[in-house]
């Protein structure tokens, strides 16, 4: 199995390019919010428990997937440096054990291209992010820098459309 971690600040259309590379590599699409938003039915955003089950399911479906023989999984999720540093550092232990090999994918429009982004219908399926003065507090409050510590295929995104994107990512890990 391998894992695309596509990750990078909100509304910079992780999502929508892990939809594209997903139809073209046939890869499961493992979209962070289906785990976000079912931690939050019952627990406190970022709270210490809320972040304890969000990165045990993470790692209990990868495992699993592993398992099932699954081809390959494209993750999403949002970094910030540095307190997701020991969770990725899990990610990278699992996925050694699991003999499941990661390539993180970092995208990153500019932030005019981030704040026409956020407010988008399709974000409205989720408990996504939706406005500008959230998404400009949150560029405030947190670093949403590449990964420091793995080797990272970086993509400004402003102008390049989610399906050429994907076709960017598969042919650089020949997937």
């Amino acid at each position: 199995m391998k894992i695309i971690f596509i990750y990078g600040p909100p509304a910079a259309g992780k999502l929508t390019v892990a939809q594209e590379l997903a139809k073209i590599t046939s890869y499961k699409l493992f979209h962070n919010h289906l785990i976000v938003d079912l931690a939050r039915s019952l627990l406190r955003w970022c709270s210490k428990e809320y972040l304890r089950v969000y990165h045990l399911f993470m790692l209990e479906m990868l495992k699993s997937a592993a398992k099932e023989k699954v081809k390959g999984v494209i993750m999403t999720y949002v970094y910030a440096h540095p307190p997701d540093n020991k969770s990725i550092k899990e990610l990278i232990k699992l996925s050694k054990k699991i003999k499941a090999p990661i390539y993180f994918v970092y995208l990153r429009p500019e932030d005019k291209e981030l704040f026409k982004r956020v407010k988008m219908e399709s974000r409205q399926k989720y408990r996504k992010l939706k406005n500008a003065s959230k998404l400009k507090a949150s560029l405030k409050k947190w670093d949403f820098r590449p990964i420091p510590f793995v080797d990272n295929l970086l993509i400004n995104n402003t102008n390049i459309p989610a399906k050429k994107v994907a076709v960017i990512i598969k042919k650089h890990y020949h997937l």
